[in-house]
């Protein structure tokens, strides 16, 4: 029964993530709220460390997908206190990433609409997909 119910779960999950999404594909409005997988190049990595003192509860390590902020389609941060799991994302600049989790819309800093984002807490929602 359990190995059962771990098959359920495997196939389940494996659904969930189905398809590679582009950064820009992502970024449809039609997939807000929804668990995605995005493909692309790191084009930066930028340590954000004034969002506490500005009021965003956290400072972020932002993963910039195809373009630079602010032309980048979708956002992929890291919040500070997850950081431990992600411990080098220096490395990841002009390779290839897959990234798994759940876009939401957020406002940053100096924005005055909301954006996709997609938040990494785990180091199972970042795989290097190339050296």
């Amino acid at each position: 029964m359990k190995s059962f119910l771990l098959g359920i779960c495997f196939l389940l999950g494996s659904q969930l993530y189905a398809q590679d999404l582009s950064p820009a594909q992502a970024a449809n409005a039609k997939n807000v709220r929804k668990y995605v997988s995005v493909q692309g190049k790191v084009i930066s990595v930028k340590k954000w460390d004034e969002g506490k003192s500005l009021g965003f509860g956290d400072n972020f390590v932002f993963i910039n997908m195809e373009e630079d902020y602010p032309y980048n389609p979708i956002v992929v941060r890291i919040p500070f206190k997850y950081m431990a799991n992600f411990p080098d994302t220096e490395k990841l600049k002009e390779k290839r990433i897959r990234v798994k989790g759940k876009i939401v819309m957020s406002k940053y800093i100096n924005e005055t609409k909301r954006r996709p984002s997609i938040e990494l807490r785990n180091s199972s929602q970042l795989e290097i997909l190339n050296d």
